[in-house]
C-alpha cells in the first residue's frame, strides 16, 4: 500500500471517528421527552369556549393561603395548586366548594399522603360521591378531547420553568389549544396551556357522578 493511500485512509478514519463522537454527544445532551408525556397542544380542533363566570381560585388567596395541607403541613400558598385545580373543576361541574373547604374535608378524611400528595379517591369520599377523580392508564390527546366533549374536566400536570410540578384544570379548547385556569395567575386569565409549558406529564379526570 502506498504512503499516499495510507494517509487518505487515516484521514477518512479520523473523520469517521469524529462524526461518531459528535453523534454520541448529541444523543447524550439532546432534550429528552419524558416517557408518557404529550404536547401541551394538539389533538382534534374543537370549539369549546371556557366559561368566564365560574370560580377562579388562587392558591395564595388570603382566605386560605396560610392554611396547611394534610400530610406535609406546607401552606396552600406554596403547594395548593392541586387543591385549587380540583375545586375549580368541581365548581365547573356544579359542585361549589372552595379550596379551603376541600382541604379541610380531605384532612378530616385522611385524604393526603404523608408527603402531602392528594389521594385522588378521597375526593369522592368528601363530596358524598358527587364528584369523582379517575386516574387513566395512559395520556393521549384523543382521551383529553373525548373527556372535554363528554363534560369531564381534565386536571393536568406540567413542569414550570422553576422546575416545580404544577396542576391546572383544562376548562375549554380553541382549535388545538387547551385552555386553563392557573392557580398562580393573579390576573385570573383563561390561558393557553401551550403558553405555560411544552409538555403535559400527567392527567386526572374530574367527573360528576
Amino acid at each position: 500500500m502506498s504512503r499516499s493511500l495510507r494517509k487518505k485512509l487515516a484521514i477518512a478514519s479520523a473523520i469517521g471517528l469524529t462524526s461518531l463522537a459528535a453523534v454520541a454527544i448529541w444523543i447524550q445532551t439532546r432534550p429528552a421527552t419524558p416517557t408518557g408525556s404529550i404536547s401541551s397542544s394538539g389533538g382534534i380542533s374543537l370549539d369549546l369556549p371556557a366559561a368566564t363566570d365560574g370560580a377562579y381560585y388562587l392558591q395564595n388567596d388570603p382566605q386560605w393561603g396560610a392554611d396547611k395541607i394534610g400530610g406535609s403541613g406546607e401552606p396552600m400558598a406554596s403547594v395548593g395548586c392541586t387543591i385549587c385545580a380540583v375545586a375549580m373543576a368541581a365548581e365547573q361541574l356544579g359542585y361549589p366548594i372552595t379550596p379551603q373547604q376541600l382541604n379541610a374535608s380531605l384532612i378530616e378524611n385522611n385524604g393526603f399522603t404523608e408527603r402531602g400528595w392528594l389521594i385522588w379517591s378521597a375526593v369522592g369520599k368528601v363530596t358524598n360521591g358527587k364528584i369523582q377523580v379517575t386516574v387513566p392508564r395512559g395520556l393521549t390527546h384523543a382521551e383529553l378531547d373525548s373527556a372535554l366533549q363528554n363534560g369531564k374536566v381534565p386536571v393536568v400536570r406540567y413542569t414550570m420553568p422553576s422546575g416545580y410540578p404544577h396542576w391546572v384544570p383544562i376548562v375549554g379548547k380553541s382549535g388545538k389549544e387547551y385552555l386553563v385556569k392557573d392557580p398562580l395567575d393573579a390576573e385570573l386569565k383563561i390561558s393557553k396551556l401551550s403558553d405555560k409549558a411544552d409538555l403535559i406529564h400527567s392527567v386526572r379526570y374530574v367527573i360528576q357522578d
